[in-house]
């Protein structure tokens, strides 16, 4: 299993991921725009077109099996407005959590390499015990803290505009959901990045 950044050439490769009938753990039956496949098709297509395109500030790193299929992927914005980042994205085949942990050692590094040393990520409520069980490995475990912002209820949009746009892609979720924030720990940061410009 290779983790690598992934590009135009894998957007075939990938889109099975896309196709599990699945929201936020929710069936996808009742939508407003169709079949449940027209939801999907939607997703696919504007991960096809954000993260798989060359733009400066989305990226996705995905799990790619010997036979050259994604098992999983993280997509991920780096804001411009701080030095911060945002775990906005993460699909899988569901055949163990190891996957997702080598795809966010993978983020992490990325980002930490350009000084990017916290994130934020949203997922369901239902979740808030088991998520750096089930995302973090054991070295990024020890190296970051978090503490959650805030809640947002089901079919509620998100207060905060960043969050909304980032996070939420501007979505309503069928859950209620959690935006936390992570954070490399003060013992960790042997030297901060130059946040000025000339």
């Amino acid at each position: 299993m290779n983790i690598i950044k992934l590009n135009s050439s894998h957007a075939d490769l990938v889109k099975s991921l896309f196709y599990k009938n699945k929201f936020m753990g929710k069936h996808l039956t009742n939508t407003h725009i169709g079949s449940p496949n027209d939801l999907v098709d939607l997703h696919y297509l504007a991960f096809q077109t954000t993260y798989l395109t060359d733009l400066v500030n989305y990226h996705a790193y995905g799990a790619i099996n010997d036979d050259g299929v994604v098992q999983c992927y993280i997509g991920f914005y780096e804001s411009i407005d701080n030095a911060s980042w945002y775990w906005n994205q993460v699909r899988t085949t569901g055949n163990g959590t190891n996957l997702i942990k080598h795809c966010l050692d993978a983020v992490i590094k990325h980002n930490e390499e350009k000084g990017k040393l916290k994130f934020y990520s949203m997922f369901p409520a239902k979740y808030t015990k088991v998520y750096r069980r089930l995302a973090f490995s054991a070295y990024n475990s020890e190296r970051y803290d978090s503490f959650d912002e805030y809640t947002v209820k089901p079919n509620n949009q998100c207060l905060y505009t960043m969050p909304w746009q980032i996070l939420y892609n501007r979505t309503l979720t069928p859950v209620e959901t959690i935006v936390r924030c992570s954070f490399l720990k003060q013992k960790y940061r042997t030297s901060i990045v130059n946040g000025g410009n000339l």
